[in-house]
């Protein structure tokens, strides 16, 4: 007996070590293609050890279904989940690994000059995320010229307080709120982008899953399903608002173990992570998706707070929140004095500072989740808009009221409290509030349309925590319920065709049905465990790999600066770095020379130079055209000049090539020959390099 089971456990090792070593070869045949293209003889030394290694941890799981017991699997993926977290984010961030959009400045920065590091390593660049690879990329790359100072005096040309602008890396006591900045503070951006990428994308489907795990009192399974629902879901891969759910998610996270703590030490250390998270969370100043986010957010925690009192009948743990009191309201302070003048330069502008929203009409917007899946496949104009979580609405409604039913004795007051706040935002939503109560609410300070979303993922919430406690006491009312399922799916989709009419072909549209109403009826029988494990499993697949597919997978970022373009203006940067710039032609060549270390006056206005504007309009004739947040395009004109504004954050400054020497340009970047605008005995533009497109001249005043 002995002998057998010894025999049986040679043979186990031998099978193991059979699947490891063919892990390995298909790993590495994998990233082999991925880096090459192709695979071949000649090329077969030529791959990338941190993305075979990647390539192996995908490979070997797959493979370990094969031989162990599924329950072994995700038992110990389960009690490993932190330190399987953070082994892959090392990979990620030595290999360099990022999905930043760069990759499109390869067709916009002279195009015949083709940067092989510039293309991704898989999918293609998206160009509609312009905040991230125009604005926030080129800004980041800045800073290393600035010596992450928290005011840059290269934007604008002027001291532009970086740290109000947006997420950008600082050497400052404002740092702590921006911990996926840290690595870029060394000095290395490779390193620094793909902590800022892989690090946010790891840490947030680790955090939602805790976060799921925390209020659903330990469901596994619902915690699956959140992570599928929320952290891989479109919004937050369209919009890149990770930083938003892991600070609140994180904070709900790290008070509910700070409360359950009687440990000094970890009591301490979940007070400084509770800081962190509540820090990263305010500090991402959108009051758009802050103020409903943060209702949200504290709901849960006074449910916490009040359920911790109630069933320890002691509060010793409370006293540990007078430590990230201390440091946030410290830290809102210390932001507050420091940056006084730039918040009160934001609140004054027309866009986004003038904004007064009552709510109302509805948004349809609501019903996008199901085509959603297909904006990969089929392009759409504008998907950061048009994303939406999948909140299966109105069904929820429907199981949340045989929740209500069949739970009434034992109904879950977080779930009551969460339904109350979700009919909130569907009055302010499809109703309208009174000017006075959408002041006192905040909601003023919200559009509509980005209520909706956070009003989405606040039904995902709800059905994590319901959709195993679903009851039918009867056949008919099963049946009932089956029906309503695939009613409201065709509803769905007929709302969503009203709205993108030219979007969604008949194909999509039927295409959309059967997918949703099969997963409705999954949702809806979930009450069966087995139905409830199949729903979960293709929710994670499903939403796992279109996650996957939407961004590009760069390796590093220094290929930026390959360009001949970047190479010509370093010479500049290193002999003349005082000089003033602006650029002509387009918006994107002042981003461009602003990541090369330039002071550029028309690089993105986070806020208006009005200073500057005014040399140009001293009777302030213009004011409302470039008092805002605004991506600034110059043209030069022998007509007197003006501004122009094309769209709510993009103006046309029509600039008399006299007015140049006003503005004290030195140098101007174009794509085209500036030399007509010369006048006689006043200004001369000189050209000083040209290649591809590009143009550099100097300017002359006399």
């Amino acid at each position: 007996m002995t002998r057998r089971g010894d025999n049986m456990k040679e043979k186990k090792k031998i099978v193991i070590c059979m699947v490891i070593i063919l892990s390995l070869i298909i790993s590495y045949l994998i990233s082999l293609r991925i880096v090459n293209n192709r695979i071949g003889i000649d090329v077969i030394l030529n791959n990338d050890i941190y993305l075979w290694i990647l390539s192996f941890i995908a490979i070997f799981y797959i493979l370990c279904h094969l031989i162990i017991p599924i329950k072994k699997i995700y038992n110990f993926i389960f009690n490993k989940r932190w330190a399987i977290t953070l082994f892959i984010l090392v990979i990620c961030i030595l290999g360099k690994f990022n999905m930043s959009s760069y990759g499109v400045w390869n067709s916009y920065i002279q195009p015949n000059n083709d940067v092989q590091g510039m293309h991704p390593l898989i999918g293609e660049p998206i160009p509609i995320r312009s905040d991230e690879w125009l604005v926030n990329l080129p800004e980041t790359l800045s800073q290393y010229y600035n010596n992450y100072n928290k005011n840059n005096n290269l934007s604008r040309a002027t001291d532009t307080d970086f740290f109000v602008a947006s997420m950008f890396p600082i050497k400052d006591l404002l740092a702590i709120t921006r911990p996926f900045q840290f690595l870029y503070l060394f000095g290395n951006n490779d390193y620094g982008n793909s902590f800022f990428w892989c690090g946010r994308i790891i840490i947030l489907i680790s955090l939602t899953f805790e976060f799921i795990l925390v209020i659903s009192k330990g469901n596994k399974r619902s915690a699956v399903l959140g992570t599928s629902l929320i952290a891989l879901s479109t919004p937050v891969i369209w919009f890149d608002c990770f930083d938003l759910f892991i600070g609140g998610e994180g904070a709900i996270t790290c008070f509910y173990y700070l409360l359950k703590s009687n440990n000094l030490i970890k009591s301490i250390c979940w007070s400084l992570l509770l800081s962190i998270c509540i820090l990263l969370f305010v500090f991402v100043l959108y009051p758009a998706w802050f103020i409903p986010l943060s209702y949200i957010y504290g709901a849960i925690a006074i449910y916490i707070l009040i359920k911790h009192i109630k069933d320890k009948n002691k509060n010793s743990q409370l006293w540990y929140l007078l430590i990230p009191f201390a440091i946030v309201i410290g830290t809102v302070l210390y932001f507050y004095f420091s940056s006084k003048s730039a918040i009160s330069s934001i609140t004054n502008t027309v866009y986004p500072g003038a904004r007064f929203v009552t709510g109302g009409n509805g948004y349809s917007g609501i019903y996008n989740y199901v085509f959603n899946l297909f904006m990969k496949v089929k392009d759409i104009s504008n998907p950061c808009e048009a994303a939406m979580f999948f909140s299966f609405f109105p069904l929820v409604y429907f199981l949340i009221g045989n929740y209500f039913v069949h739970n009434r004795k034992k109904l879950d007051m977080l779930v009551v409290i969460l339904t109350v706040l979700s009919l909130f935002f569907a009055a302010f939503m499809f109703v309208g509030f009174p000017t006075i109560l959408a002041k006192y609410t905040f909601l003023y300070m919200c559009p509509v349309q980005r209520v909706a979303v956070m009003y989405a993922y606040l039904l995902v919430i709800i059905i994590c925590l319901i959709h195993d406690k679903i009851e039918y006491k009867h056949l008919v009312t099963r049946i009932v319920f089956n029906t309503l399922a695939i009613v409201c799916s065709i509803f769905v989709m007929d709302k969503a065709r009203v709205s993108f009419p030219d979007y969604i072909s008949n194909n999509m549209y039927y295409f959309g049905i059967i997918i949703n109403s099969i997963l409705s009826l999954l949702l809806v029988n979930s009450d069966i465990k087995i139905i409830n494990i199949i729903f979960i499993s293709l929710a994670l697949i499903g939403f796992f790999s279109i996650f996957i597919t939407v961004k590009p997978i760069m390796k590093g970022v220094n290929s930026f600066y390959d360009k001949p373009l970047a190479k010509e203006l370093s010479k500049y940067r290193d002999n003349d770095k005082d000089a003033i710039w602006i650029s002509t032609n387009d918006i994107t060549t002042a981003n461009y020379l602003l990541a090369n270390g330039l002071k550029v006056i028309n690089s993105v206005n986070h806020f208006p130079n009005l200073e500057l504007w005014h040399k140009l309009d001293p009777e302030e004739k213009y004011n409302e055209v470039y008092n805002r947040f605004a991506h600034v395009q110059i043209e030069l004109t022998k007509e007197d000049t003006n501004f122009e504004l094309v769209q709510a954050d993009y103006f046309r400054l029509n600039l008399n090539s006299l007015d140049v020497c006003t503005l004290n340009i030195d140098y101007i970047a174009s794509r085209s020959e500036l030399e007509k605008f010369s006048v006689k005995n006043k200004v001369s533009f000189v050209n000083k390099y040209y290649e591809d497109g590009a143009y550099i001249y100097a300017v002359e005043c006399k």
